[in-house]
């Protein structure tokens, strides 16, 4: 990656997308943010003000998406609502955050010739197992509207640059377990 390109980070308000912004501006790099502020908070940003490219709006809104990836080499895709209780009391709002924003987002970038798709996945979509720590090879059990909707956004970036014959890498990074000082206690409601 050259620091001469620009990345977008979407979610980038958010617990671990504010902290890859801050990092890649911190490296140098030309940073675009989007994110509709459902989980995420402007504050998460306001050391960096100044340093990167805002547009607030939600990646349910394919022009977002296309003006957001306007111009993009790198996407890292980090937008979501991250709550397996919400997803149980708002399902359609989780399907909407999750597949439905990632196809979204996946096409804006191919449009957008983005050489690069890197997609934040949930450890929620291997469910309640016996075994831990758990890992990717393990077979999915999603049990929330959340966990299922990762899934499936999950399958989504792995496999459709390939079938569109987009010449983007695609990947996949699960997170399972992050902690850290900006983390508010409301992502689990």
């Amino acid at each position: 990656m050259s620091k001469s390109e620009l990345v977008l980070v979407t979610g980038g308000a958010g617990f671990i997308g504010s902290h890859l912004v801050e990092a890649l501006v911190n490296e140098g790099y030309r940073v675009r943010v989007v994110d509709n502020l459902a989980t995420g908070h402007r504050s998460n940003l306001g050391h960096l003000e100044g340093r990167y490219e805002w547009i607030e709006g939600d990646l349910a809104d394919f022009d977002v998406c296309l003006r957001a990836a306007e111009g993009v080499d790198h996407v890292f895709h980090q937008g979501a609502i991250p709550s397996v209780p919400r997803s149980i009391r708002e399902p359609l709002e989780s399907h909407t955050s999750g597949p439905t924003a990632t196809l979204n987002m996946l096409e804006a970038a191919r449009r957008s010739k983005a050489r690069r798709f890197i997609f934040a996945a949930s450890s929620s979509a291997y469910g309640d197992t016996v075994e831990l720590p758990k890992h990717e090879a393990m077979f999915p059990t999603p049990l929330s509207p959340y966990a299922a909707s990762s899934w499936r956004a999950n399958i989504m970036s792995a496999s459709m640059p390939a079938r569109w014959a987009w010449t983007a890498s695609a990947c996949v990074i699960s997170t399972f377990s992050a902690l850290g000082k900006t983390l508010r206690a409301r992502i689990a409601a």
